[in-house]
């Protein structure tokens, strides 16, 4: 079994996704160490901001945008996971070093960023927090991170795009998991409601 160079601009059109991730992953890793930490801090506070607002949602559910907002929470927490990334030390080839401390690290500072958002919409009028809901923000960070871990200047193409997808259909189906709980019991449960 060969590796597909996710870099090589003769990487057949498979190799897409791990040359998008890898190229993310350059992106992110080009911002200034000094710059790194403004990134998750940032988005926190959007997600901070967009928690604070009611949304309306009409027709709710399945039938509506409900299932789509729900779905948000994956990635907007994938992507603080993903912000967190610059920070982790370097190796030789100026690529991250994602050790399992570091990643585990990364997990905790998102979800209980996570966690902090969900209580803090419990407050919010027109909002809700749910247990559900941190569980759709956990499946995005953990799917992002296996996704990280995987990429890489030596990414295997067939490799990154089996996780992409793996990722894709883990966060919607959470999210439905989430949405469903919604629609046919309630509001899920929060211990601080």
């Amino acid at each position: 079994m060969t590796a597909v160079d996710p870099v090589s601009p003769a990487s057949p059109i498979p190799g897409q996704p791990a040359r998008l991730v890898t190229g993310l992953g350059r992106l992110l890793l080009a911002v200034p160490r000094p710059v790194a930490p403004l990134l998750p801090i940032a988005w926190g506070y959007l997600i901070w901001t967009l928690s604070s607002g009611t949304i309306r949602i009409s027709g709710g559910g399945f039938h509506g945008m409900g299932w789509f907002t729900n779905l948000a929470h994956a990635f907007e927490f994938g992507v603080l996971a993903l912000l967190c990334l610059p920070l982790a030390p370097r190796t030789p080839e100026r690529w991250a070093r994602l050790s399992h401390p570091f990643l585990i690290a990364v997990l905790a500072v998102t979800l209980v960023w996570a966690f902090l958002d969900e209580a803090h919409q419990s407050f919010v009028p027109g909002r809700d927090a749910s247990i559900w809901d941190l569980g759709t923000d956990l499946v995005g960070i953990v799917c992002t991170l296996r996704v990280a871990r995987l990429a890489g200047p030596r990414a295997e193409a067939r490799v990154i795009r089996r996780e992409l997808w793996a990722g894709l259909l883990a966060c919607v189906l959470a999210s439905g998991l989430s949405t469903a709980w919604g629609v046919f019991v309630g509001a899920g449960w929060w211990p601080f409601a």
